[in-house]
Formats: C-alpha cells, structure tokens, sequence
C-alpha cells in the first residue's frame, strides 16, 4: 500500500502516527530524520523528505545506541 495523505503505508489513517524520535542536527547535516510510530500497528517509519518509509526496530535501537536520536 503507498503513502497518501490520509492513509500511512500500513495502511492506517496518518493521525494514528506518532513522532517518537529524530535524528540529532549538526552543521554538516542540517535536516533531521524523523522517526514515527503507529498506534495501531506498532510499524516505525522514517522520514526525511516527506515520504515516510519503513524502518525496522532493529535500525531504532541502532540509531537509539549509537546515540543519533533525540526522543521525542
């Protein structure tokens, strides 16, 4: 299923997505990826340019590890 406005590619409306979580800023990397979880399904999305796609929890606690995340 492909991303809509009103629909995430879960295929759940795009008001059940929550920011959880971007990428820290530095002055070589300006723009942030930021981080989205459903509440219905639990599926993480990653953003950058307003495109979500999917991540895997494994890639979040790497980033989470690594200390590249900033909560929300």
């Amino acid at each position: 299923m492909s991303y809509t406005t009103e629909h995430s590619p879960c295929g759940h409306h795009v008001s059940k997505l929550k920011l959880i979580a971007r990428t820290r800023t530095t002055p070589e990397k300006p723009k942030s990826l930021r981080i989205w979880r459903c509440d219905d399904c639990g599926k993480l999305y990653m953003e950058l340019t307003g495109m979500p796609c999917e991540m895997t929890q494994e890639t979040y606690d790497s980033f989470k590890r690594d200390g590249l995340l900033k909560e929300n």
